[in-house]
């Protein structure tokens, strides 16, 4: 690649991931100001949950090659050097390495394929999340919100589609206040993804309609941590941002979706194009007898009829199928 070709590649990253930070720092704006915080203060509040917008941006750099690549070659001229000065170790060294690599990649193969991989939800290879990217390489980043709206009522590609949200929230009442990462999730989310509770229940219906969030489910890890795994549980209160909650379910410590979630509420989504403006990630169940490619290819047909009423228009924006364990 020419100078002047990673120069231009380095633009158009840099763009795109200010694109993506806007976008994050804006949907945790709306969030707030729709909890009933004024724009200023929910900005200012956004911005420090985020942190350092201009380390996050050195840091993504440096991953994507630079700092770390120029490290990487002088480990590696040492090294030739190094070995250049004993032959006979060299040739050792090589075999042994060579022979390490090949019974580690066995072994890797092997627990990949069986431990790691699998997803623990049931037929895992029909979970997708349709999202919108920004070109064809770029980052996942939901849908609008009326479109998943709409999404939801068709069941011509999806059995089932669920949309989730993920803030921070602090318990109290229960020793010392302890932030934890709260995911907001519709109706049908964990029948989406197959998943039962070890004890208790689901949201219903009319939980999810709410969208009060009275109701919450907590993870495995927070009922041991938290509340000494006691089974009377469910039932009880727990005081989350200042407001009583009542604990209806404990999911497995198998389940952790969205990655690193300690509590599960009730949310519904709404499409109101004068207020949301938004993009919201979602997850779905492929229909039965559908193939992969032909989801992809009926997903972007699907999407490329519904108007985009919310917000500027996002020309580049390409809709894509990714499957869920790519995101895990």
């Amino acid at each position: 690649m020419t100078i002047f070709g990673f120069l231009t590649r380095r633009a158009t990253r840099d763009t795109e991931l200010d694109e993506e930070i806007r976008t994050h720092l804006e949907m945790a704006v709306r969030d707030r100001m729709a909890r009933g915080e004024s724009r200023d203060d929910a900005e200012a509040a956004a911005r420090r949950e985020f942190g350092n917008v201009g380390h996050v941006k050195e840091v993504t750099r440096e991953m994507w090659g630079g700092v770390w690549l120029d490290r990487l070659r002088q480990d590696l001229r040492f090294a030739a050097r190094s070995l250049r000065r004993s032959p006979t170790f060299t040739s050792v060294a090589a075999l042994t390495l060579a022979l390490g690599i090949g019974v580690n990649t066995a072994m890797f193969a092997v627990v990949n394929g069986v431990l790691l991989r699998p997803l623990p939800f049931a037929d895992a290879d029909r979970l997708f999340a349709p999202s919108y990217k920004m070109g064809a390489t770029g980052t996942a980043i939901g849908m609008f919100d009326d479109h998943y709206v709409q999404l939801a009522s068709d069941s011509s590609i999806f059995e089932r589609v669920a949309a989730y949200g993920t803030r921070s929230l602090t318990i109290t009442g229960v020793g010392d206040p302890l932030r934890v990462s709260a995911s907001r999730v519709t109706n049908q989310f964990f029948t989406v993804l197959g998943a039962s509770p070890q004890l208790g229940r689901i949201f219903d219906e009319s939980e999810a309609a709410g969208d009060d969030g009275s109701s919450i489910i907590l993870s495995d890890a927070l009922w041991r941590g938290r509340f000494n795994a006691s089974p009377s549980i469910i039932g009880t209160s727990v005081v989350l941002e200042g407001v009583s909650r009542t604990v209806v379910g404990v999911m497995p410590a198998s389940f952790d979706f969205p990655a690193g979630t300690n509590v599960w509420q009730p949310w519904r989504v709404v499409a109101d194009p004068k207020t949301n403006i938004f993009f919201i990630p979602v997850v779905g169940r492929l229909r039965p007898g559908l193939t992969e490619q032909q989801g992809v290819q009926l997903f972007a047909a699907y999407t490329s009829h519904l108007p985009t009423n919310v917000g500027p228009p996002r020309p580049g924006l390409v809709a894509k199928l990714v499957p869920l364990k790519t995101l895990l």
